[in-house]
């Protein structure tokens, strides 16, 4: 494995710690960590470094961890938040520099995730397939600009991985095509303020030293 440490631009990183930090509260309260992956946008950057973000998306297996990270009950979790939503399947802290979304969904691909290292925390990152396919699948019709943005770096760069993952949302998908055509004239607006990097356009060969190793994908 190799340590992550960054691109040239980290918005996601004090994100990231805090929520390693909610995740390492429930140990407070009993002797288990909750199996639990990266993904979302903040893991396609850290692969293919195309945008920047300060959001992070944490998947969660088992529903009985929501309510163990709750402001209301875990006071680690209070003291580092200015507010927070909620709701029976997931969890949002809103923190100062950007926010954590604790999900509770299974994988939706024989090949989920992999293993990397990000400031010296063992992550389970989800593959591009499993993350375009919860796209996809969850919010298909739904679908924002920078959505947009990562299904189409996914699709340029690993495009069998995208179609192997086809089972997830291939039902969905003449809503998806019809949601893509009525909001090409927001997308064309809101281009310019998405904050891409310059792999957002192409992959630079410059950029491959700062992303991640991956090693091997498994399924849960």
């Amino acid at each position: 494995m190799r340590n992550w440490k960054g691109g040239c631009v980290n918005n996601w990183e004090t994100p990231f710690d805090q929520a390693m930090t909610c995740l390492q509260s429930i140990l407070i309260t009993g002797p288990l960590m909750p199996d639990w992956t990266l993904g979302g946008g903040t893991a396609l950057i850290l692969r293919y470094h195309h945008r920047n973000s300060q959001d992070i998306d944490i998947f969660l297996l088992d529903p009985q961890w929501l309510p163990i990270l709750s402001p209301e009950r875990n006071e680690r979790i209070e003291s580092l938040i200015l507010d927070y939503q909620d709701g029976p399947t997931w969890l949002k802290p809103v923190l100062p520099l950007g926010e954590i979304d604790f999900i509770v969904a299974p994988a939706l691909t024989a090949h989920s995730f992999e293993f990397t290292t990000i400031h010296a925390q063992s992550v389970a990152i989800e593959t591009p397939a499993e993350i375009i396919a919860k796209k996809l699948y969850y919010r298909g019709r739904a679908l924002r600009s920078r959505d947009v943005v990562d299904l189409a770096v996914v699709y340029d760069r690993d495009p069998a991985g995208l179609w192997a993952s086809r089972s997830a949302w291939i039902r969905e998908l003449e809503p998806i095509r019809q949601h893509l055509h009525q909001m090409a004239t927001r997308y064309v607006l809101e281009a310019p303020h998405l904050d891409l990097l310059p792999d957002g356009e192409r992959e630079s060969p410059n950029g491959v030293g700062h992303r991640p190793q991956f090693h091997g994908t498994r399924s849960r």
